[in-house]
């Protein structure tokens, strides 16, 4: 018996020794205090899979990634897959750019691998099974909200030689929808924690409080995945999956002080790291502490500082290797204090920004203005995109590119013309209406595009529930490259750890980098008929018949007789009068007896 033991515990151990970890998880915390008074918090947990997307059997055997995520991957052949949940929009032209952008509501966009026949049908499939895995209603990106654009989107991962060689093919099986007025809560939070390797029961994980987080001013959480380079080389390729979290907090509007911790923001401190995580770190940007005016001191110390040149700027971050300050039970709680107690500093806005409006009056027709302001000193292109539902009939006449010299967009102005173009209509109650364009714009100017729509009177069944609040139009979306120093929070393609993105030199800041920018979701109002009319209709109509009918129903229906009072009219009544008489005669019967 003992001999068949040591013989188990050989093998295990050679299995244990010849096995090789495919997976490893990093946990990150990003803090940065913003000019506002507002603090933004990025949380990102990236999951790395050594492993190629085209074998079939690289999610069999899976330690850290999500099973039931690696499941329907597989399954539906995505090449590459970003999702995201946000509440709130993200001010760009106060706060700068965030790591990692989204509109306000739901987005989604799939790309399918190659080698898939029909996509739509797969994006179907794969759209409803998400929708049930986040209890969200990523069920209505129908045909009629799904669009196919043509250069706003590129893959970010590693693509196979066949997207290389057909850049229209990275279209063709791209699908991307949006649902601007998707509600964010809990629902979406809790299947989002259980994807985590450590959930929230460890980690950073523990500071993700819904009562906190849904009491921001933003927030929003997201889903990436993508093949990526396993070395410089790129002669093979891993599976990357990132799970990250933004919220920002109004600080000010609790206190004349804009001090905050970990509690104040998330109710408790850390305790714990994740054990299955490689690294844990905590990243504060002091970036700010420049100026001798207006600074902040963090306690307790932090482990280390990294100074960041990008050109003439330079960034610092304070740095905490959790796994050292929470070895020994110990509990950690980042706490600034700042020197001020009246929070006042200058905003300077970025290179882009970004504006929409709508215009027109009344419920038929109306129009949408977009106003695109390029702050740099030199001329920049830009990829426009412009969604809309096929319940706005867009006049492709009145689109119109202009450009500004002046900031109140009046005076000297001149119209551009796009290097490319695509519009593709609308169709009824089958496919969404986007506009795309490829434009150049001058420097320091302010573009505005614009057209004109008609808004359809829908069925009565195609109104949603509190018609008159009105319908969200997608925001539209400005896509450019721009440098290291007018984007220094960029996520690098060849990794998403932030510790790789922020702590680490630029050898050549004039890198270009992808720049994705939201604007604002318009909220229009549509014709709808007054549905409470029916319901007034209804019972005024009632109330008519059954005050005249009922009273004519009655007299011409019944006898009117003469009714003695004294008699019963209900078997009750006879009853108790049959009672009674009897009562009466037994008790006549007995008094008579005694008499006599």
């Amino acid at each position: 018996m003992i001999l068949r033991i040591l013989i188990f515990y050989t093998v295990l151990n050679l299995l244990h020794s010849t096995y090789v970890v495919r997976d490893k998880n990093n946990e990150e915390l990003f803090i940065q205090p913003l000019p506002t008074g507002h603090v933004y918090n990025h949380f990102q947990f990236t999951t790395t899979l050594d492993a190629e997307l085209s074998d079939n059997s690289a999610f069999q055997h899976v330690r850290l990634f999500p099973k039931a995520l690696a499941e329907i991957i597989s399954a539906y052949k995505i090449q590459e897959l970003h999702l995201s949940l946000s509440h709130g929009l993200w001010r760009h032209e106060k706060w700068g750019y965030p790591l990692r952008p989204a509109p306000p509501g739901a987005e989604l966009a799939v790309w399918f691998e190659d080698g898939v026949k029909n996509v739509d049908q797969q994006w179907k499939s794969f759209r409803n099974v998400l929708a049930g895995m986040f209890c969200a209603s990523l069920n209505f990106m129908d045909t009629k909200s799904t669009a196919i654009p043509k250069f706003s989107f590129r893959p970010y991962g590693v693509t196979s030689a066949f997207y290389d060689r057909h850049i229209v093919s990275q279209s063709k099986n791209l699908r991307y929808s949006a649902l601007p007025r998707e509600t964010v809560c809990t629902e979406n939070l809790t299947p989002w924690k259980k994807l985590l390797p450590c959930g929230d029961k460890f980690g950073l994980g523990t500071l993700l409080n819904a009562r906190k987080l849904y009491d921001s001013h933003y927030h929003s959480l997201s889903v990436d995945f993508r093949p990526i380079c396993r070395n410089e080389s790129c002669l093979s390729t891993s599976l990357e999956l990132t799970f990250s979290l933004a919220v920002v907090f109004n600080i000010v509007d609790h206190g004349n002080r804009p001090d905050w911790s970990l509690r104040d923001m998330f109710s408790h401190s850390l305790r714990s790291t994740c054990p299955l995580s490689s690294s844990s770190k905590l990243i504060v940007d002091v970036s700010q502490n420049k100026t001798l005016e207006y600074f902040f001191n963090l306690s307790p110390a932090p482990s280390s500082y990294f100074t960041k040149n990008i050109g003439h700027e330079t960034f610092k971050y304070a740095v905490y290797d959790l796994k050292n300050h929470l070895q020994n039970n110990n509990i950690l709680n980042v706490l600034a204090k700042y020197n001020r107690k009246i929070f006042r500093k200058k905003t300077t806005s970025p290179t882009l920004v970004v504006q929409t409006y709508q215009t027109g009056y009344g419920e038929e027709r109306g129009g949408v203005t977009t106003v695109i302001h390029n702050n740099g000193d030199k001329d920049r292109i830009i990829v426009f995109l412009q969604i809309i539902p096929w319940y706005l009939r867009v006049y492709f006449h009145t689109l119109t590119y202009r450009t500004y010299w002046d900031s109140n967009l009046l005076g000297n102005s001149s119209r551009i013309r796009p290097l490319k173009q695509v519009f593709t209509p609308g169709k009824d109650r089958s496919k969404v209406c986007s506009i795309e364009a490829v434009l150049q714009l001058p420097p320091n100017t302010i573009t505005k595009i614009h057209f004109e729509l008609e808004r359809v009177l829908l069925r009565w069944t195609e109104y949603p529930p509190d018609a008159h609040h009105g319908f969200y139009i997608n925001s539209p979306i400005i896509t450019s490259y721009v440098n290291s120093i007018e984007y220094p929070l960029y996520l690098r393609r060849s990794s998403n750890s932030l510790s790789e993105t922020l702590l680490k030199n630029e050898s050549d800041f004039e890198t270009k980098t992808l720049l994705r920018i939201y604007s604002e979701s318009l909220l229009m109002i549509l014709p709808t008929p007054d549905f409470s009319m029916p319901y007034n209709v209804i019972c005024l109509a009632c109330t008519v018949v059954a005050i005249g009918f009922g009273s004519v129903h009655n007299v011409t229906t019944r006898l009117l007789v003469m009714v003695d009072p004294d008699k019963p009219h209900t078997p009750i009544g006879h009853f108790r009068h049959t009672i009674t008489k009897k009562f009466k005669e037994i008790k006549g019967k007995f008094l008579a007896g005694r008499t006599g």
